[in-house]
């Protein structure tokens, strides 16, 4: 029976995550060393609340500020956290099969939803010389 639909994780399937970016980003921001904002973020359930949905984007950064004393801009914040993907190129042989077969396909996209940046969406192109490429775009707004 053949699918009528394809979904994909984003996270290790469609592109790679390395939190240690969003750290030296996020503590860019904050003024505080990457290994500070880890403890932070990382260490205990700040991460896995806000992941999950349990705390809005804005209840993260707030969490952040309480935590250093200092306000920090919430829209720089989010998407700091959120810069920590990077093109995972062993995927785009499965897309252009799927692309092939004509099949519909989507990514998980809880993340968006989640650093309050809006809506995110993976794209894939044919380009002029002939090769194809994956996109990932995030816009503003809900």
């Amino acid at each position: 029976m053949r699918p009528d639909f394809v979904y994909f994780d984003l996270g290790n399937v469609l592109l790679y995550f390395d939190h240690s970016l969003a750290m030296r980003k996020l503590a860019k921001i904050a003024g505080i060393t990457p290994e500070q904002m880890r403890s932070i973020v990382l260490d205990g359930s700040l991460q896995v609340e806000y992941e999950t949905g349990w705390i809005s984007g804005v209840q993260f950064v707030s969490r952040i500020s309480d935590t250093i004393g200092r306000e920090l801009d919430v829209s720089d914040m989010l998407h700091a956290a959120a810069d920590m993907f990077i093109r995972n190129p062993h995927i785009l042989p499965v897309l252009e099969r799927i692309r092939d077969m004509e099949f519909r396909w989507d990514c998980f996209r809880i993340l968006a939803r989640r650093i309050g940046i809006g809506f995110a969406n993976l794209t894939f192109h044919n380009c002029e010389d002939g090769s194809h490429r994956l996109f990932f775009h995030m816009r503003s707004g809900a």
